[in-house]
């Protein structure tokens, strides 16, 4: 019994030091990486009506939510399996696979447009194209692959097949998994009620009120999820790695401190600020470091103090969250803008872009200065570059659904919403908190009872992809279960989803 003690023991060391001391990757690295994110989703929309074109033309006889569930399982192949291989055996040829997804989808647009007309000129279908929608689907879509790309990367950063560069950096650096960090703090703030706000207007006291006591809630609710993940991980025994947030905070805790902070700014101050109050969040926070917290941090002092002492990291990081937060506040009111025509979505994708472009170069100008770049603090070097990120991979999203709505004008592809949002996009947008929450009892099951660690490359891809392959399927099935099971007439999965919107 105490030769397998000193066995678990010694796993449990040479997994802990498996995952510290990690030094990151590049920015440009990690653009790549994320970059065929949004060409999975433009590759679903051309491809599968080529392949498949009963399950997405409204005169099919399918029943609705057969319909979902075919397409869901379709879309894995193009959206889940491609995110598989870039985050594992083809993390070192991103570019190669962006180009790849591309050519695909640009190849599969010819064949679909060689098989009708096209329904009149391009000057035409500019003015035809419609673009905005209750829910933007580039916000939507972007969200999905959040939460599709987190589930999969807790999992995999276990594995030897998952490159040491794209987890957390352990105080400077920044690896893929860093940056997802910050981009759930700014999609918060992008799909939260306050950037839902009508542009142009102040809305009255108490409905600003009531927007913060949703946030309350959704706080509440993830101080919860903390609270439980917490309990599991110290009953289990579960690695830690205390160096992330401390010892008894984990990021649901930070989200739900984020979710309290952020908003209440915006009760008082018009959403319209947002960025204004960003950067000025973002200039505090790098000063108080430059102050002596992050010599506090680095230092690697005692823990065994108070609360705020053993957990340093949390407290000290969590404004970089709330300007972050208020950046996706900022955003979604930008995108949110009512526009008329697509030209002028357009304009708005290149506004995003650019300014992204300026932002990564200021990022990287720093980060070669004295602020090297640390989710650990959550310094002005991670505030900027988060920034970019999420700036530039939601103009991407943008202009693949600019280029949707082009195609669906010229009836290259069926319209409707199921191109711009796959169902398992929709799933995964929807449900990504049970996603989240199923994700991290199975990567702790798996670690539990399996060492990931020494598992070949060819059995992690294996659990990778029957894992992600589960995932879907109860997140799939839960989205699907109010559609109806008869045969649909015109409009069917549209309708549907227009009914669920409202």
């Amino acid at each position: 019994m105490l030769d397998q003690n000193k066995i678990m023991s010694t796993y449990e060391e040479k997994h802990v030091q498996f995952i510290s001391n990690l030094p990151g990757t590049t920015f440009l690295d990690i653009a790549s990486l994320l970059m065929q994110l949004p060409l999975s989703t433009l590759a679903v929309a051309t491809l599968l009506p080529l392949l498949w074109p009963n399950l997405y033309l409204p005169t099919r006889k399918l029943p609705e939510r057969t319909a979902a569930r075919l397409r869901a399982l379709l879309e894995f192949s193009i959206l889940v399996l491609p995110l598989i291989g870039s985050v594992t055996l083809l993390a070192d040829h991103a570019l190669s696979l962006c180009s790849f997804l591309a050519a695909l989808a640009a190849l599969s647009a010819l064949a679909c447009a060689s098989r009708r007309p096209l329904a009149g000129s391009l000057t035409a279908a500019l003015r035809r194209a419609s673009v905005a929608t209750p829910r933007l689907p580039c916000v939507t879509n972007a969200r999905a692959h959040l939460h599709l790309a987190t589930a999969l990367c807790i999992l995999a950063v276990d594995y030897r097949v998952f490159p040491r560069r794209l987890a957390k950096a352990e105080t400077y650096g920044a690896g893929l998994m860093d940056v997802a960090v910050g981009y759930f703090a700014a999609f918060h703030g992008l799909t939260s009620p306050e950037s839902r706000a009508p542009a142009g207007r102040r809305r009255p006291l108490a409905a600003r009120l009531a927007d913060y006591w949703r946030s309350v809630r959704a706080a509440l609710g993830l101080a919860a999820l903390g609270a439980g993940r917490l309990t599991l991980v110290k009953l289990s025994g579960y690695h830690e790695h205390v160096s992330e947030y401390g010892v008894h905070w984990n990021f649901f805790f930070t989200l739900a401190m984020v979710k309290l902070v952020a908003p209440l700014w915006l009760v008082v101050l018009p959403a319209s600020l947002s960025a204004v109050l960003a950067v000025l969040v973002a200039v505090l926070q790098q000063t108080v470091l430059d102050a002596g917290a992050e010599k506090w941090i680095t230092a690697e002092g005692p823990r065994d103090g108070s609360l705020i002492e053993a957990n340093r990291e949390a407290f000290v990081s969590l404004p970089g969250y709330v300007a972050l937060y208020l950046l996706g506040v900022a955003l979604g009111t930008y995108l949110r803008r009512p526009r008329a025509g697509w030209l002028r979505w357009l304009g708005c994708c290149v506004s995003l872009f650019l300014v992204a472009a300026g932002l990564w170069r200021l990022s990287a100008c720093m980060d070669a200065g004295p602020y090297r770049i640390s989710r650990r603090l959550a310094n002005g070097t991670y505030i900027v570059a988060c920034a970019a990120q999420v700036l530039g991979i939601s103009s991407v999203y943008l202009l693949v659904d600019l280029i949707i709505t082009l195609l669906q004008a010229l009836g290259v592809i069926p319209a409707g919403t199921a191109q711009r949002v796959p169902s398992l996009m929709a799933a995964s947008g929807d449900k990504g908190l049970a996603m989240f929450c199923l994700a991290n009892l199975a990567t702790g099951g798996v670690n539990l009872a399996t060492r990931t660690i020494e598992a070949s490359d060819a059995t992690a891809l294996a659990v990778l992809t029957a894992y992600m392959a589960v995932l879907c399927a109860i997140v799939v099935w839960m989205n699907t279960r109010h559609l109806s099971e008869q045969p649909s007439g015109k409009g069917g999965a549209d309708g549907e989803r227009k009914k669920k919107e409202k």
